[in-house]
């Protein structure tokens, strides 16, 4: 390194597309090979080989040093990136304004996580801004956007993920889940089934399948072993017909 201007420009793309496609590693690697751009080897461009191009300091023409310590005869230890030093040794590939605003996106990230949480939060003003309002289909359906599942995750419920991105959240809620967004409990699944069984005199699939306040047969499965168990457990008596037999 440096290879060539060629190779100079796909170090450079690889930055922009971190920082300001908000591309992970992984999406990165598939986009150069989908470009037919290749290794230096001529293989394709892997998760691995990305993470190693974006941590590399000699992009920025530095070859930094002092990124470990040990006093005479004791442990080698890590020091922090501002303690360490460096010397030029080529002219720069990446600025190191670049670079570091890298850095800086990586850390946030924590090593694990494809986007930031403020990352997250414009995506939802962005649909919101194109679409007019926010929902689950809107949210899984819009390119470049985290699955409704990843926003649950990280922020609890889509209402909350809302809120701190400024939007109203006026869409249906998931199967499984109360109108906060929040996962239902067991005693909440278990009330929905006694309910449902008040309603109709009896409970079987159809009838759990048509309530939408009812969680979904997979949510049941998943959370009580099959339907069988999950009528049991909420005391309700139920005649296990052959449909039912396969459902469970």
């Amino acid at each position: 390194m440096p290879e060539g201007p060629q190779q100079s420009a796909v170090l450079r793309r690889i930055f922009r597309l971190c920082l300001n496609n908000h591309l992970p590693p992984i999406a990165i690697a598939e986009k150069l090979n989908a470009a037919g751009t290749r290794w230096l080897d001529g293989s394709p461009w892997t998760n691995q080989r990305v993470r190693r191009v974006l941590a590399c300091d000699l992009v920025t023409g530095r070859q930094p040093y002092g990124k470990t310590a040990a006093d005479l005869g004791g442990r080698r230890v890590d020091q922090a990136r501002s303690a360490w030093g460096s010397v030029r040794v080529f002219p720069a590939i990446v600025s190191q304004k670049l670079f570091d605003a890298t850095q800086a996106r990586l850390a946030e990230l924590g090593g694990s996580r494809v986007k930031t949480d403020a990352e997250m939060l414009d995506d939802l003003r962005t649909v919101n801004a194109r679409q007019g309002r926010i929902s689950l289909e809107l949210i899984n359906a819009a390119s470049g956007l985290q699955r409704s599942t990843t926003y649950f995750k990280r922020f609890g419920t889509i209402t909350e993920a809302c809120r701190l991105a400024g939007i109203v959240y006026d869409g249906p809620r998931e199967r499984g889940r109360s109108r906060e967004g929040n996962r239902l409990t067991r005693p909440e699944a278990i009330e929905a089934l006694q309910r449902l069984y008040r309603g109709h005199g009896c409970i079987n699939m159809y009838l759990c399948q048509a309530d939408p306040s009812v969680p979904s047969l997979r949510w049941l499965r998943l959370e009580f072993g099959g339907l069988q168990q999950a009528f049991a457990y909420a005391g309700l008596p139920h005649y296990r017909s052959p449909i039912d037999t396969a459902a469970a």
